[in-house]
């Protein structure tokens, strides 16, 4: 596996760590604070990519302020990644385009700002009960669960999620060879979607408007009743709406997978039309190989499984979560330990 990695060295793929997401402490050196403007205070990221892709190893983050907020606030879900990295854009000290971080990075810097500014705890999260938790609850509790009239929550505690690092062997670009044929591939970054995102926006601008009444519709129903919906109330052009919908998540995924692709033999691929067409024309096996290596050698970030407190039992318990990014970026609400006097009339 090692001369698939550019420049790779000899010694053995070493044990991934885990390590613990911690508040850092917030630095009062008068190099690092600005007291004129007291969100400048910076904290210590230290990624688990390690530097390795594109981002540096460490990166020194402020706090959220107003105007930051407000311009988070205000973006809807479908603006809010383009606005969440603008708006880290101005929050880094070193002056790093976040568009470059991986995923997995962007939600660990998320994670630590929250952590560190905002609360040890993240809320509100749907509880993934076993059946083996509801022995010995009433009949009436249990059918109320089954039937989902009561959603199960819990909390989680910021300090009880861990990350895992980075393979130290792993190194960009990977290129892979068969038959004579090397194509070289990356990690994936959050520009992928945006690149992908405007492709398609531009693609599919005269249909979105042909189709914004249907779409205006399906924000009243839940998403998985879309097709039924589309059947009931606009019967007359759901094949074409169906055929609308399909192309732009089949475009919105090879633009995104096509973005992995670096080179093709000797040749660099620098344009989104040049990768679209390797993309097609790069045999599945190729793909095959790069997702083993991506799963076995460059998986880093936040664990999804955590140890909460089950609303059943009242224990201990491990669970695994889906973390979205999104999740971090929580209404600016203080909790009630935030460290803050306030005075009248002084």
């Amino acid at each position: 596996m090692a001369d698939m990695f550019v420049d790779d060295e000899t010694e053995a793929f070493p044990v991934r760590h885990r390590t613990e997401i911690v508040e850092n402490e917030v630095k009062d050196d008068p190099q690092e604070v600005d007291v004129l403007h007291p969100a400048s205070k910076f904290i210590t990221v230290k990624l688990s990519s390690l530097g390795k892709l594109n981002a540096p190893p460490i990166i020194h983050i402020r706090n959220f302020n107003m105007d930051d907020a407000i311009e988070l606030s205000v973006a809807g879900d479908d603006k809010l990644l383009e606005q969440t990295i603008t708006t880290l854009n101005g929050m880094i000290k070193e002056g790093f385009d976040c568009s470059l971080l991986h995923e997995d990075e962007l939600k660990e810097l998320l994670l630590t700002i929250y952590a560190n500014f905002w609360n040890s705890e993240l809320s509100g999260y749907e509880y993934p009960w076993e059946e083996d938790e509801l022995e010995g609850l009433d009949e009436d509790r249990v059918e109320r669960i089954l039937s989902d009239k009561e959603k199960l929550e819990c909390s989680i505690s910021i300090n009880k999620i861990k990350t895992s690092t980075i393979n130290e062997k792993f190194k960009e670009p990977i290129k892979i060879t068969k038959d004579e044929l090397t194509i070289t591939f990356r990690l994936p970054r959050i520009k992928d979607l945006l690149v992908a995102k405007e492709y398609v926006e531009n693609k599919y601008a005269k249909q979105d408007k042909e189709f914004s009444n249907i779409e205006a519709k399906l924000k009243e129903y839940d998403t998985s009743e879309w097709e039924s919906v589309v059947k009931e109330n606009f019967p007359d052009v759901h094949a074409d709406y169906y055929k609308y919908r399909n192309g732009k998540q089949y475009d919105m995924i090879r633009v995104m997978q096509s973005q992995l692709i670096e080179k093709v033999a000797k040749t660099k691929l620098d344009t989104i039309e040049k990768k679209l067409d390797a993309y097609k024309n790069i045999d599945f096996g190729f793909w095959s190989k790069y997702n083993e290596i991506v799963r076995e050698y460059a998986k880093f970030g936040i664990d999804e499984e955590v140890e909460v407190i089950s609303p059943l039992t009242h224990k201990p318990t491990v669970r695994r979560f889906q973390f979205r990014f999104m999740d971090f970026i929580r209404s600016l609400e203080l909790p009630d330990n935030a460290g803050y006097t306030v005075e009248f009339g002084v």
